[in-house]
């Protein structure tokens, strides 16, 4: 896989993404915000763990090893994980708009959150984030389903067409 595909992957990733948290936002509060037993929780608590997920992934590639995610009580807000969400995506196109096809193959030594070390191959690590995403995308249009909102389908080959 190319550096420029991988960013074609993050681009897809970022606007379906968009469309998804579009149709979350189409919800009122008491439905957003409501308590699922579902995954990790509803529709906020998806939310901030795909954004604290991509946040943990990207400290990992820039050398660091962040030692717990974001909680969604230190994200309480919509507005507030638009903001979080925001710094995250400007760390992600940093790291993305720079990374080589020799940097994509080099293996990323970090420790997991409860701090046992491991090693993955960079490009590894960047398809990890999209398909954990995807994941979490799709258990988001099932709650929203469920609560009466409107969802999407996810396609990428929608997107590349």
């Amino acid at each position: 896989m190319t550096p420029e595909q991988l960013r074609t992957l993050f681009e897809y990733h970022d606007d379906i993404t968009a469309k998804v948290r579009q149709c979350a936002d189409e919800l009122p509060d008491d439905l957003y915000f409501k308590p699922l037993d579902y995954s990790i929780g509803g529709i906020h608590h998806q939310l901030v763990h795909m954004m604290g997920a991509e946040q943990i992934w990207f400290s990992r590639l820039q050398g660091q090893s962040p030692t717990a995610i974001v909680s969604p009580a230190s994200i309480p807000t919509r507005d507030a994980l638009t903001v979080a969400w925001g710094a995250v995506k400007a760390q992600q196109w940093g790291y993305l708009n720079t990374v080589t096809a020799e940097a994509l193959a080099e293996n990323r030594h970090y420790t997991s959150t409860e701090g046992e070390p491991f090693v993955s191959p960079t490009w590894g690590i960047l398809l990890h984030v999209i398909n954990h995403a995807t994941d979490h995308r799709a258990q988001i249009l099932a709650m929203i389903h469920t609560l009466g909102g409107r969802t999407i389908p996810q396609d990428f080959i929608t997107y590349i067409r």
